[in-house]
């Protein structure tokens, strides 16, 4: 389920929206109407970078019992 970032080139403004099924891809700007915006990307990606500050070596309350 991925949620997903549309910018609107009339307002300006950027708007998620969380897509279950290629039929809720908005047709309209959430914030103002238009029919005059374009998809951006994900607005929430992970990526093994991000993951690894998850990483027992970036804590300290666990680092011995992981050894």
């Amino acid at each position: 389920m991925p949620i997903l970032k549309f910018f609107c080139n009339d307002c300006g403004k950027e708007f998620p929206k969380i897509i279950v099924s290629p039929d809720q891809i908005p047709r309209k700007c959430t914030v103002c109407g238009s029919e005059n915006f374009e998809h951006r990307g994900n607005a929430f990606e992970v990526t093994q970078e991000s993951l690894s500050r998850f990483s027992c070596d970036s804590c300290d309350s666990c680092v011995e019992s992981c050894s």
